[in-house]
């Protein structure tokens, strides 16, 4: 298999950081509260890490969620996905190949972007407190706890009508999982090597998948995960690994990790590729994929 190399960025100009980890209005799924700082930019604005998803990248772009509810976009703009700057009032962002969408603060939601399967086609959603879209298809979860979908479904990854008491989703284009209030998760899609075969986890609070291999981070701090590891000359599958706050997957198999103590770990052998982790220690939150990770520095 051909060598990888992941590149490794920071996130924007920071000087010192706002993050508090919370709960999004569903009481049972326990959250840690950090120390409130502030993050400076350059332009005198913050970024606030708080109920939504604050920076996302994925597909060649990033976006971040400014203090104001604005957002900023730098990468690929092919199909306009950059193209954020009207936004206002946002409250949580996520990215995919070709597409940005923002929840608003009235519970509405905006995407920008390719839109060949639908997956922009959010304008009439309402309610909705909490977004994910992987380029393909885009997830709203609403404030009941149930779901909307829209975007590419040839696996059935967007038959979620049926879900109920759901506080997260997280999707991979193939296949889609959903956390439910009370730590256990759902699945639906394509499962061809297994990576849908989640019905028996508990106490999750994240949950990362590349299409063909599945990871779950635990309030414990612990990593499950199921499914085929197509990468397996170049990345293990971490079963000793603890104290982990948040995780993110880069194109392949390769997860990265942020321990509590600040530092970032990955699963590959490769020693080129373990020093760019470490040259991340310190990072707050991690977001990634299609060979790129990106870390929020302090």
């Amino acid at each position: 298999m051909k060598k990888k190399h992941i590149k490794v960025f920071s996130l924007l100009l920071v000087f010192s950081l706002l993050f508090t980890l919370c709960s999004c209005g569903k009481d049972n799924i326990e959250s840690e509260k950090m120390e409130e700082k502030t993050t400076e930019l350059t332009n005198g604005l913050s970024l606030e890490i708080g109920c939504g998803k604050t920076f996302a990248s994925n597909g060649g772009h990033t976006v971040a969620l400014l203090s104001n509810g604005t957002v900023v976009a730098k990468g690929d703009n092919d199909f306009g996905q950059c193209n954020v700057n009207d936004w206002k009032d946002v409250v949580s962002v996520d990215n995919g190949y070709g597409i940005t969408v923002g929840l608003k603060s009235d519970g509405t939601v905006l995407a920008t972007g390719n839109n060949n399967y639908g997956q922009c086609n959010v304008s009439d959603w309402e309610n909705i407190v909490a977004i994910a879209t992987s380029g393909e298809n885009t997830f709203g979860v609403k404030s009941d706890g149930t779901v909307v979908a829209t975007g590419y479904n040839e696996n059935g990854q967007c038959n979620v009508s049926n879900w109920e008491n759901i506080v997260s989703v997280s999707c991979s284009g193939f296949s889609t999982y959903g956390i439910k209030s009370d730590g256990t998760v759902v699945a639906v899609g394509d499962n061809e090597y297994g990576q849908c075969n989640i019905s028996s986890w508990k106490n999750i609070i994240k949950i990362v998948s590349n299409g063909t291999l599945t990871y779950g981070l635990t309030k414990e701090g612990t990593i499950i995960y199921t499914g085929f590891n197509e990468d397996s000359d170049s990345v293990y599958l971490p079963n000793d690994w603890n104290d982990i706050k948040d995780i993110t997957m880069d194109g392949g198999c390769g997860l990265f990790a942020l321990k509590s103590d600040g530092t970032i770990i990955c699963n590959y052998y490769y020693e080129d590729i373990i020093e760019s982790c470490a040259s991340l220690n310190g990072a707050v939150a991690l977001s990634g994929n299609v060979d790129t990770i990106v870390g929020l520095m302090p």
